[in-house]
């Protein structure tokens, strides 16, 4: 097959090198780094930005709290406030499945499961097809 210099390259980065979409890339360096926060792997300053909802004595009935979910923190500034670690990371947490924040994986294995997760919301496909 010949290639062209303006031939698109997206089934390529997908299909043969199982590439994630920038968005995506993003949300899989935001979890894995939360991964390492949860298991004391992080720096202490990132670390100390993770708190769980089920730590906060007005919160600990809630369905969040059972999830295991994070605390957001909440911002101040509509455009850069959401985009903070201590915004971005636990809003990261919080979306994935609760088989992926299983305490029990290794750090290997939740990479894994991780990058399959993403690459499958990416492209729409079931995790079936993997």
């Amino acid at each position: 097959m010949e290639w062209k210099k303006c031939d698109s390259i997206t089934s390529t980065l997908r299909d043969v090198l199982h590439w994630l979409p920038i968005r995506q890339r993003v949300d899989y360096k935001l979890g894995v780094l939360m991964f390492n926060c949860l298991h004391d792997l992080a720096p202490g300053y990132l670390t100390t930005m993770c708190h769980a909802v089920s730590e906060n004595p007005g919160r600990h009935n809630l369905c969040s709290a059972a999830r295991q979910d994070l605390l957001v923190s909440p911002t101040r500034t509509v455009r850069y406030g959401p985009h903070s670690f201590a915004a971005a990371g636990p809003s990261t947490w919080n979306y994935l499945p609760t088989s992926l924040r299983n305490q029990q994986l290794s750090v290997t294995s939740f990479c894994r499961h991780l990058k399959t997760e993403l690459y499958c919301r990416a492209y729409n496909r079931p995790l079936a097809h993997l």
